[in-house]
């Protein structure tokens, strides 16, 4: 709880982080070479302010009572926390300071970053919302010998400095949907010849002194002071993130114990210089806008030759909004629209960072709600999970996923978008919940799982989106529960409009037939059909196709009664084919069946249709006549489809298929470390022919298609795959004489 002079009593919500990298280590650098110290690394928290006004804040704590902190309120006001070197009666005391930005003494100490001259490369296309992505930027800090001295050469003191300023730059990326760590402090423990004369000579001999060797940011620390003040400003360059040489910055820190505004201007410097090396440039430069060619704000002297857009109510990260008769930086604005897109594009085009997906675990607390705060965007697939605020992804909560296809569906960070996760008091305690609409789901129960999703935004999809939801081993175990064992073959995926409401508990209450759609098990994510891509211990995915974003469960349907009793099953190779004959014990209520096939380790789709014969208990016999697979194995399974809508699956046969005499098709190299696939085509007949070339991903989804003439006898072909990415195929051929298929992997 807070009591400000000016706002009255606020009361934050504190939420425990940890930016550190894993590979976080403090070392002291002196002219004898480096050594590894390991002072208290302190607890770190980011909150808000629980009267809903939208203030932030960034708190730390250290050992002997030390702390640091940073609250950001609206108007611009910010309060400061800083240890004060004096004890009172035992006990360690802090400075607050209340005021805002124009209130910096470090007026003059401008960032010298020119717009220009300092940019390298091209300035990524940001036409594109990219609400985030999976990458994380390293940040290495270098404390100078100055700022060493100044903290009296006590190693824990300017750790809890450093450690404490990070926590709030920290907090304004992670507004941003940025994510950064901390991956190394250095601390100069002996003079290291840094002149002072200027921030640009400063940033150029530590550029050349320290190399960088890892793909990190090099942030340097200054302590220098004239006239008690820190006047040399800050220094960076621009879009440098990838390259090793140039992804440095310089920021003239106060880093003092003195009350005042300064440890927020140290707080705004840090921020500001490492907007640069990430890409953005200053809001006075001619550089934004669909052409690039505007100013976002007047607070300084434009760079480069363009209209004055005025000077705005408050200013943002990379501003000079903060000079003398300006309006000041507002916090909570964080870097502002625009060069918040860009920060976000250039990390999310960053060639050097590697990507890091949240881990997809479904949430295994019972009876609660979250709401995903940060997305994650990986290839078509944007990520929403609940960040708890570390520097790894695998205390993340994943909530749901969404394969945009391009699309912009709206945002987290803006309330544009919204994914909230339920779980009821019976998560995974062994029992589904039974809902009982005929209306909706004619001659069948539904089996609800114990948890479902809410998705809501003001800019639904004008094309079908993918929807991906998470569920675990243990969730099926609910669904089996109730005296039916699990089968992918009976679950489904259902979406309700409002007024219906998907929550279990409720049973479908406002649902009708007309405002609920339902998806069933299938091998591809389509209007229809849900598919399932295994996560790892026991956990899965479904993906589903759909223009609604609403509320969303999972279940299993079992029928309501009983009206059909499966008997044998059979499968055999018989006339160039395989003739697949089954048998009914019982029909009542049978409309016809579906049979469906699954070759190789690919899911089941639909070959043929079969019309019921009948009702009543005699055995009725069904025979049909199927084309020969071109697979080593295919299984098959019998779907009864009731007129009410209710199915039930026979038991699964299995056969193997015997390979041709000749080999009809091989291709290589297997895997492709390359970006070409040859493969060799045996053409059995007297006649040249078109065939069809398909390359399926994994789950038997068609990814690229060609067609070919192939002459009598062998025929080789290439294909390139330099657009697919590393992983498992299939190449599938389709001829006059059959259908064959091989699977091959791409590992470049």
């Amino acid at each position: 709880m807070l009591q400000s002079k000016s706002s009255g009593v606020t009361e934050y919500k504190p939420v425990l982080c940890n930016f550190f990298a894993p590979e976080y280590k403090v070392t002291l650098v002196s002219e004898d070479g480096q050594s590894i110290v390991a002072p208290d690394r302190g607890q770190h928290f980011m909150a808000t302010d629980g009267n809903d006004q939208g203030g932030i804040a960034a708190i730390s704590l250290f050992p002997d009572n030390q702390a640091y902190g940073l609250f950001a309120m609206p108007g611009g006001k910010i309060i400061s926390l800083v240890p004060d070197t004096t004890a009172c009666n035992g006990l360690q005391k802090l400075i607050l300071s209340e005021g805002q930005s124009a209130a910096w003494p470090t007026v003059k100490a401008a960032c010298s970053t020119n717009d220009w001259d300092d940019h390298f490369g091209f300035t990524p296309d940001i036409g594109k919302r990219t609400d985030g992505n999976c990458k994380t930027v390293k940040i290495e800090i270098d404390i100078d010998y100055d700022l060493y001295v100044k903290f009296n050469k006590d190693l824990q003191a300017i750790s809890n400095y450093a450690t404490g300023l990070f926590n709030v730059v920290h907090m304004l990326y992670q507004r941003e949907n940025i994510r950064i760590s901390l991956a190394k402090l250095n601390i100069h423990t002996a003079e290291d010849y840094f002149r002072h004369s200027s921030s640009t000579a400063d940033l150029e001999y530590f550029r050349k002194k320290y190399p960088n060797k890892e793909n990190v940011v090099r942030l340097l620390l200054c302590g220098y002071t004239k006239n008690g003040q820190a006047v040399l400003g800050g220094k960076a360059y621009i879009n440098t993130l990838c390259m090793k040489s140039y992804a440095y910055a310089y920021a003239n820190v106060s880093g003092t114990y003195t009350p005042g505004m300064t440890y927020s201007w140290d707080v705004f410097s840090t921020s500001h210089e490492l907007g640069h090396v990430i890409g953005s440039r200053h809001t006075h430069a001619c550089a934004w806008g669909p052409q690039k060619n505007i100013a976002i704000d007047h607070c300084a002297p434009l760079e480069g030759s363009c209209a004055s857009p005025g000077i705005p109510f408050s200013g943002t990260m990379m501003s000079y909004c903060y000079l003398s008769s300006m309006p000041g930086i507002d916090f909570l604005k964080g870097f502002g629209p625009e060069p918040g897109e860009l920060l976000r594009t250039s990390i999310q085009q960053a060639s050097c960072l590697e990507s890091q997906s949240p881990l997809q675990s479904p949430y295994s607390e019972p009876d609660d709600a979250i709401m995903a705060n940060v997305s994650c965007d990986e290839g078509e697939i944007s990520h929403y999970y609940l960040d708890h605020y570390s520097a790894a992804p695998n205390d993340d909560v994943y909530v749901a996923g969404i394969r945009k296809f391009g699309k912009d569906i709206g945002s987290l960070s803006d309330e544009s978008l919204g994914i909230q996760l339920i779980t009821t008091k019976s998560l995974h305690l062994g029992k589904a919940i039974e809902i009982d609409k005929q209306e909706i789901f004619p001659g069948s129960i539904l089996l609800a799982a114990n948890r479902y999703w809410n998705i809501y935004g003001t800019m639904p999809p004008d094309q079908e989106v993918h929807v991906l939801i998470p569920v675990s081993a243990k969730d099926l175990e609910d669904l089996s529960g109730n005296g039916t064992a699990f089968s992918w073959e009976r679950a489904v995926v259902y979406q309700v409009q409002a007024p219906g409401s998907a929550d279990p508990r409720e049973k479908f209450s406002g649902a009708t037939a007309q405002n609920i759609s339902t998806y069933t098990y299938g091998s591809t994510a389509d209007h229809s059909h849900f598919n399932v891509t295994e996560s790892g211990d026991g956990n899965y995915l479904l993906e589903f196709k759909t223009r609604k974003l609403t509320h969303i469960g999972f279940g299993m349907l079992v029928p309501s009664v009983e009206f059909i009793q499966f008997g044998e099953i059979h499968a055999e190779i018989h006339d160039g084919g395989v003739k697949l004959a089954f048998t009914t014990n019982k029909e009542q209520g049978c409309k016809h069946f579906v049979v469906e096939q699954a070759l190789d380790e690919l899911g089941f789709s639909t070959i043929q249709t079969i019309p019921a014969k009948g009702n009543g208990l005699p055995s009725f016999q069904y025979i049909a006549q199927l084309a020969k697979p071109s697979a080593e194995t295919a299984r098959y399974r019998v779907q009864a489809i009731h007129v009410g809508g209710a199915s039930v699956y026979s038991p699964m046969v299995k056969i193997d298929i015997p390979k041709p005499q000749n080999t009809v098709l091989k291709l290589y190299p297997n895997p492709v470390t390359q970006s070409v696939l040859t493969f060799e085509y045996f053409h059995d007949t007297g006649t040249s022919a078109r065939i069809t070339v398909r390359i399926l991903d994994a789950s038997g989804k068609s990814l690229r298609s060609y067609s070919y003439y192939a002459r009598p006898g062998q025929n080789t072909y290439n294909i390139y795959t330099s657009s697919l990415k590393n992983g498992s195929y299939y190449l599938q051929l389709s001829s006059a004489t059959g259908i064959y298929q091989l699977p091959f992997t791409i590992n470049r």
